[in-house]
């Protein structure tokens, strides 16, 4: 509403490296200004695996999970999303460091109290988190299946493409978590 101080809208697909995608921090600035932003990031390999099948449930002609690697489209759509570190940079090309607030999912849902109260806190804006917990969690939304999406179960990970992901993904999810100021092991690699 008008009284409201603060207005915001989230998308995944801010950090995508997808064509159309490739310069929204530029239009965001171009549009808004030098705005506050959230940048939200889960575990790197739980993200893709979440991400390909919330796609393939609304495109069944995608790939297979098998196949995200080979498939150029796939590589960028999913793949890439998830080098957190690599598009934190595209942000960090157009906005001051200290107008992004880095948050991990794992922490909103295990500590939504303290994690929520940072966030208000570098929003500069009085903590409601009455109007936002249920019972004390972070009610959640947006799960396989909903939305219209045909509900897709969860892939079997092959140990090649396993081991070819975390080699991609697990030293930007470092560069990522030191960035933070997180362990190095916020995150566990043995899936």
């Amino acid at each position: 509403g008008r009284h409201q101080l603060l207005r915001g809208e989230a998308s995944t697909m801010y950090s995508s490296s997808s064509h159309e995608f490739q310069f929204t921090p530029q239009l965001i600035h171009h549009h808004l200004g030098v705005i506050k932003l959230i940048y939200l990031v889960r575990h790197p390999m739980k993200r893709i695996v979440s991400h390909w099948r919330h796609y393939r449930g609304k495109h069944p002609e995608c790939p297979e999970f098998q196949e995200i690697l080979r498939n150029h489209s796939m590589r960028k759509r999913i793949v890439d999303t998830s080098l957190y570190h690599q598009q934190l940079k595209r942000y960090l090309n157009v906005f001051p460091a200290n107008m992004i607030h880095c948050m991990m999912y794992e922490d909103l849902i295990n500590r939504p109290k303290k994690t929520l109260s940072q966030m208000f806190a570098f929003l500069g804006v009085k903590s409601r988190l009455g109007k936002i917990l249920k019972q004390g969690r972070i009610p959640t939304r947006n799960v396989a299946g909903s939305k219209g999406r045909e509900l897709i179960g969860v892939p079997e990970w092959s140990p090649q493409l396993k081991s070819e992901l975390l080699d991609i993904v697990r030293p930007d999810a470092e560069l990522m978590l030191q960035h933070m100021g997180r362990p190095l092991d916020s995150w566990d690699w043995s899936l």
